[in-house]
Formats: structure tokens, sequence, C-alpha cells
């Protein structure tokens, strides 16, 4: 009896704790998650990239250089297959032509000099030799590029200053062409060969040394006039050269010619600009290194003042400028660049290692143009 009334209560109970349970408030169910708006991702450990007010400017100067479509290129060594592979690289990296008219430096001067008395200039951009490019600065023909240029923002690029030439940033050397002392390896072994300025001078090279006719061509002086105002020569050993009795030639292409031949032993430092023709034939010629240094002579691009399309000028001396650039016209040319992280194009037979380089200046190239006029180094031609 006990035990029923046990079960009865128990029983009791849970109904109870039921009824209970079933009128109790419920909890709303689990809503999800909401989140803000996505952000963007930034990379851990890096700051979100910000163009500086020079990129911007650049790029508007790109977009602009693009719509002008088109660059007219006075460039005296834009001939042939140099002129074809630069002009289809640039193509091919920005869409704009390139348009080439070779002429000489003093053609393109008077051709310049015409366009802008009457008002219609064609030219966007000029290049050639250092001299007629900065006398083109001079008429007042050339417009300052170097600071904007987003190349000249690059540091320790330069194996030489693009810029020795002319501080003001008009002119532009873009190629770096040694002057080294040079001899015919089957009458010349290198242990013989000259190790200075001075060793020029021994008897055992008496009437086997050729040379450029200092009154025909302004090569020798621009060789030995930078080293004359650098104090390294003094005309004394212009006149003591001139007793060697030098084989002379009308241009250095010439003289480069001769040695190639055999019809001398030996010149002294010359271009290898000029050299290279010859050089890749497989002359017997080797470039050797003097205790002076190695003087390096630089071409120069420059842009046009009043030019038709501008920006497309900037945009293409930029590029030239540039590594691909640079490797471009190097590699089509088989020359040197002035920038560190280009190869050198040229063959081995043109190269010597380079050490305590001096860069030839415009006012190098002033003093030599001067001497030439006045035909001071007149004693190279005694016999």
């Amino acid at each position: 009896m006990k035990n029923t009334r046990r079960h009865i209560v128990i029983g009791l109970i849970i109904v109870v704790v039921i009824a209970a349970l079933s009128c109790a408030p419920t909890s709303p169910p689990p809503q999800p998650a909401t989140s803000s708006p996505a952000q963007p991702a930034t990379a851990i450990g890096t700051a979100p990239q910000f163009s500086s007010p020079e990129d911007v400017k650049w790029a508007k100067i790109v977009e602009a250089a693009k719509k002008e479509g088109k660059v007219n290129a006075y460039d005296y060594f834009m001939v042939g297959d140099i002129g074809v592979a630069v002009s289809r690289a640039f193509e091919a990296r920005y869409g704009i032509k390139l348009e080439m008219v070779p002429a000489r430096g003093a053609e393109t001067l008077e051709r310049l000099k015409t366009e802008r008395r009457i008002g219609a200039i064609v030219a966007d951009m000029l290049g050639g030799s250092s001299p007629n490019t900065i006398n083109m600065k001079r008429e007042g023909l050339t417009e300052k590029v170097s600071d904007i240029l987003p190349v000249f923002r690059e540091k320790d690029v330069w194996a030489v200053d693009p810029l020795a030439l002319d501080p003001d940033g008009h002119v532009i050397g873009y190629n770096s062409s040694n002057i080294n002392g040079y001899i015919n390896t089957k009458l010349v072994k290198m242990e013989d060969a000259p190790k200075s300025l001075q060793d020029y001078l021994k008897p055992q090279w008496k009437g086997k040394i050729v040379a450029s006719d200092p009154t025909i061509s302004n090569s020798t002086y621009i060789t030995f006039v930078p080293l004359l105002n650098r104090g390294i020569i003094d005309m004394a050993y212009i006149k003591a050269l001139g007793e060697q009795n030098l084989i002379l030639d009308v241009s250095p292409l010439g003289t480069f010619q001769k040695l190639a031949r055999g019809d001398a032993y030996l010149t002294p430092p010359v271009s290898d600009s000029t050299t290279g023709p010859i050089a890749v034939t497989g002359a017997p010629v080797q470039a050797i290194s003097l205790a002076h240094g190695t003087e390096a002579y630089m071409s120069a691009i420059a842009a046009v003042k009043g030019a038709p399309h501008p920006n497309a000028a900037l945009v293409y001396l930029n590029w030239r400028m540039s590594p691909e650039g640079q490797a471009v016209y190097g590699q089509s040319a088989g020359a040197g660049s002035v920038r560190k992280d280009v190869p050198d194009f040229r063959p081995p037979s043109l190269t010597a290692p380079a050490k305590d380089v001096i860069v030839v200046t415009a006012k190098d190239m002033d003093d030599a143009a001067k001497m030439f006029s006045d035909k001071v180094f007149v004693p190279l031609l005694k016999k």
C-alpha cells in the first residue's frame, strides 16, 4: 500500500514539472552573426602603396604621349639595323611610332635652325656626337629634361654620369665609348705592349704608331686635350710623340684599318666607337689598358624645344636611358652602356679593363675644338 502511494506522488510531481516547463518562455533561436562591410585586404607586414606626385605626373605624360602617337627623331647614329631594332622595341613597349631621320650633326643643326625660323618645327628629339648636340643646346634648340625623367630618380645605376656633358640637364650622354690604345696582335705581344703613355716614346715604336692627322681630324684632340686639362700630359709630350714619326691617316677609321692590315703596330688612345666595324670582322687587334686610366667619351641625345610631340619625346628619352632601351641599343650597335645593370655588348677585342675613368666633358670638347681650329698639335706631323 505504501509503495502504491509513493508511485502516485512521484507521478504527480513529474506531471507538475512538465507542465511548468511547457509554460516557461522560450529563448529566441540563435541568429547568424552579422559582419561589417568587407575591407580591402592588405598583406601582413606591408603598408598600403600610394603613388608619389612625380609618378602621377609621369603617368599623365605617358598617357599624353600615347595620344600623340609619334616621335620624330633626328639621330645620326640610328641607321640601318640599329634604327630598326630601336624603333621596333620602343613601339612594342608603348605603341608609339618612332620615325628616324639620320643626318650629320652640322646638317641637323642647320635644319633645326631653319625649322625654328619658319615656325614649323618637325623634330621631337635629336641624337649624335656630343659636341654637335651641345652646340644645338647653345643655339637654344633643346629643353631641360633631367628633372622630369623618372630614370634620373634611380640611385647608383650609372657607370658613367650621363649628365657629365651638361649639368644643366639638356644634353644626355647615352652610351660610353672607351678611349684605349690598340695593338696589332700579330705584330705586338701583349706583354710587350705599352703600359703607359710614356711607353709610346720608346725607340722601338718609332715609325710604327698610326694616328689621325691633327690638321684634318679632331679625334686626336678629343683624346689628348682631356689629359692636358688634367695635367696627365703636357705639350712637351705631344712634341715628343711627334718625334716618333707617326703614320697618319685622315680619320680614326682609316687609322684602325691601317692597324688591322699590319701597316702599323699600334695606336695611341682612340675611341672604340670608331674601331667597332673593323673589330667585329675578327681583325688581329686588341685594346690595351694604360696607367693614366680610361677616358670615357659619350654620344648624346636631347629633347627639341617647341617639338610637335613633346610628351612622346620625353617617354622616348626616358626609355632610351632605361635598362631595356640601353640594352636594345647596345646589342644592335655593339656599344657600351652608361648603366651598371646593362651588359657590355662591345666585341672583346675593343675592351680593356676600365680603371680611374676620366669622363670627357663639354669643356674638354670646347677646348679640343679650339685647339683643332688653331692646329695646336702640328708637332705630331714631324717626320
